[in-house]
This record gives C-alpha cells, structure tokens and sequence, in this order.
C-alpha cells in the first residue's frame, strides 16, 4: 500500500508539475499525515524539492513540491549494429557528457571490454558532477529477458544468450537495466512524448529491424515470455511462414532497414559503389524516390502497404489511443505519414516521434526511477 500511494503522489507531481502537500492529499483522497510522510522521504532522497514558489488559493499559502530534474542524474548505453552511444545526462535530459565507439558485432568479448571501457570512463564524470545518480541503462535491439537481463536474442548486433546485466554487475556496483530498445523508447514517449496524457499507446520502432514497445493501463506489457511486440515477425502472406522462425521476421523484409537494404542491392542500380552499409542505402532508397525516380516505386509501395497493415494489425489487438512511429526508417518515411494515414483510416491515430534520438536513454531513466521507487500501478476494473 505505501508503493502505491507513493507512487501516486509522484505521478500527481509530475502530471502538474508542481503541488502543495495539502492539494495532493485532497485530490488524492489521501490522509494529509500520510502524504507528509511521502513527500517528505522523496525530499529526502533527493527525488522531489521545494519549487521555490508557494500555492496561491487565497488562503494559508503552502510551499510548492517538484520533481527535482537536475539533481537525478543517470547513464544511458545505447548498443547498436555499428555503435556504442553512452551518455550522461540529468532527467530534464540535459546531456552532461556523450561517448560514442565503434561496435564489434562479430567479436562478443571485444564488444563488451570497450562496453566496460565506456561506463568506467562516464562513471568518473558522475563522481565530479555531483547530485544522485541513480543507475545505468543499456539498450539492446533484440529480445531481453527483462527479469534478468539477458540478451536472448539481438540479430542487427549478432548477440545470442548473452547474460549482460550479470556481466555489467560484476564490475560495477549501482542499479543497472538491460531492456529492449522500443520498451526503453516507449518509456520516454509515456513520460516526453505523445503519451503523456495517455494510458494504452504503442510504439513502432523502424531500424534495421522493427519492435514494438507496449503501455496498457499505464503498465509495459512485455508478454509471457518477453517478446511482446516483435512486429516484424507479423505474416501477410502464407508463402512467407517458411521464414517465421529466421533471425528477422518477414514483415522486416518488407518494413525495416535489413529488408530495404537488400531490395536496394537487388536493383543494381547505378551510382551504388558496393561498398554501402545498410543505412546508407536505405538513405539513398527514399532520397531516389522522393526525387521521383522510378525504380523506387513498388519498394516504397510495399513499404507503405505492409506498414499499414502493421499499424491496423495492432490497433485491431490493443486499440490504444496512439501509435507512434520512430527509429532511422520512421525518420526517412515522414514524407509518407500521410500515404499511410490513407490507407489505415481516420480512426486510428498515428504519429511519428518527436522525440529525439535519445529517447532510449530517456526512457531508461524513466525505468530506473519505477526500479527505485518501486512502481505500482492500479486501475479500476469497472
């Protein structure tokens, strides 16, 4: 019962912005005793402080309680299929101090020394700057076991049973979270986003592969075994149910970077060196067909038509009030937004991010403040 009313009093803080204790326990319906009792161990820990401004209701005026941003401070790791991005930053997102290294996807104990690397360097910051540091991120592109931390699968960065959050906390003594890139992303557009006044929205993650991150009731709803919102393992045609159980999903062939890629390398076409990355000629797909030429037509069509049916797929399933577009594909596609939105219907509400790129790292501020303060949260059933 204490995390849930503690849980509520710092959600009210943070969907107003700022409250009297007296306010919070009259909204609330929570005795005045016990919200004192809340407000003034947050305070204490360094989650909340005094705004500097008092109520003004035309009566006694009280001091005004905030979230205290600049004091929180964090570390976000990014992994990704050519990088290592670390960062720190405080929970306003202020960045204090970026690192960014290259990746080796192909040599795991490599991978993770320059991981190690990375942290112990940024930690040396943390001791300097001051203020409450509340833990590490770790963002994964692939499928984490969330209550231990494992990499079960990650194919853009070609991890497999990889017990990270293990590793990490053998050299490192703070909270730490290894989570799926969308859950971590969704997590910022619940806090920053499109859903910050809402409690059903689902997010798109469009890279190399395509996730899918889940908020029901206000909750992640991850699945019974991880895997809720692997998208691109969606099939639109039964001649493709041969390659279900591949490393990327068949809708990813048609949706994400990976199978954009490859369709790009199929055409031959001229001006391609042969020596692209994915990314690249991705990059050169939409900025071939925002340039009209032809030959980008039935891809893009088939980008279009099997994103659609993604998006209508999920609304059909968990109807929430939004669905948010994002990742490096997403980014390249806004020029179709309106492309998709005909073929989904006027009843669904989609979006692409205006988060920026360090929506994981955010996000995964937002997960190691639930960690911390032990997150409940109750709906009504009626």
């Amino acid at each position: 019962m204490r995390s849930i009313n503690q849980t509520a009093v710092f959600e009210f803080i943070r969907m107003n912005k700022h409250a009297s204790r007296a306010v919070i326990s009259s909204e609330l319906l929570i005795s005045l005793p016990s919200v004192v009792r809340i407000v003034d161990n947050l305070l204490e820990r360094g989650f909340l402080r005094f705004s500097g401004e008092m109520e003004n209701s035309g009566g006694r005026k009280r001091p005004l309680i905030e979230l205290n941003y600049e004091q929180n401070i964090f570390m976000g790791v990014m992994l990704s299929a050519n990088a290592i991005n670390a960062c720190i930053f405080d929970f306003s997102g202020n960045l204090i101090r970026s690192e960014s290294f290259p990746f080796f996807a192909d040599n795991l104990d490599r991978s993770l020394n320059v991981l190690y690397t990375v942290v112990e360097d940024l930690l040396a910051t943390v001791k300097t700057y001051g203020g409450f540091f509340r833990g590490i991120s770790v963002s994964v592109p692939g499928t984490v076991k969330h209550a231990t931390g494992e990499v079960i699968l990650a194919p853009s960065i070609n991890w497999r049973d990889v017990p990270l959050k293990v590793l990490l906390k053998e050299h490192f003594d703070t909270a730490i979270i290894v989570e799926n890139d969308a859950t971590l992303a969704i997590l910022a557009e619940l806090w920053h986003g499109f859903g910050k006044q809402c409690f059903n929205l689902v997010l798109l993650e469009i890279g190399m592969g395509l996730g899918g991150g889940i908020i029901i009731d206000g909750v992640i709803y991850r699945g019974a075994t991880d895997t809720a919102g692997e998208i691109g393992h969606i099939v639109f045609e039964n001649k493709k149910f041969s390659s279900v159980q591949a490393m990327f999903g068949p809708a990813e062939m048609d949706i994400a970077g990976i199978g954009l890629a490859q369709k790009v390398r199929r055409e031959k076409r001229a001006g391609l060196k042969g020596t692209e990355n994915d990314i690249e000629l991705v990059k050169k797909l939409f900025g071939a067909f925002y340039a009209g030429e032809e030959w980008t037509y039935p891809i893009i069509e088939t980008f279009v038509d099997s994103l659609a049916m993604a998006v209508i797929a999920v609304d059909a399933i968990i109807n929430p009030e939004i669905i948010v577009l994002r990742g490096v594909v997403a980014d390249l596609a806004r020029g179709l937004i309106v492309k998709i939105k005909d073929r989904i219907g006027a009843g669904i509400k989609l979006e692409i991010s205006q988060v920026e790129n360090f929506a994981e790292m955010l996000g995964g501020a937002v997960n190691l403040i639930y960690e911390a303060l032990d997150y409940c949260c109750f709906r009504s059933m009626r």
